[in-house]
């Protein structure tokens, strides 16, 4: 079984305990995340993480999320800027 379109927002010290709740959760529940169709965005200042990926999931610069485009600062634009 698979859970679509999860959000989860949390602060750059936080997101490694973060993604391991969720993936042992998943785990407890039979669900399934996947990589392929996630990624992790920093948003503001643009912090990077010192890796590409965590538990797989990349590590994306920009990221299409319900149709909409956003980028590390938040902004829609380049969303605006393909329509």
């Amino acid at each position: 079984m698979y859970a679509d379109d999860l959000v989860l927002m949390v602060k750059k010290n936080e997101i490694e305990e973060l993604l391991k709740s969720l993936f042992d959760i998943s785990k407890e529940f039979d669900l399934k995340i996947n990589p392929t169709k996630s990624a992790i965005l920093m948003v503001k200042n643009h912090e990077k993480l010192e890796d590409d990926s965590l538990f797989d999931i990349p590590v994306a610069e920009e990221y299409r999320y319900l149709g909409i485009l956003m980028n590390g600062m938040g902004s829609i634009n380049p969303h605006m800027e393909k329509i």
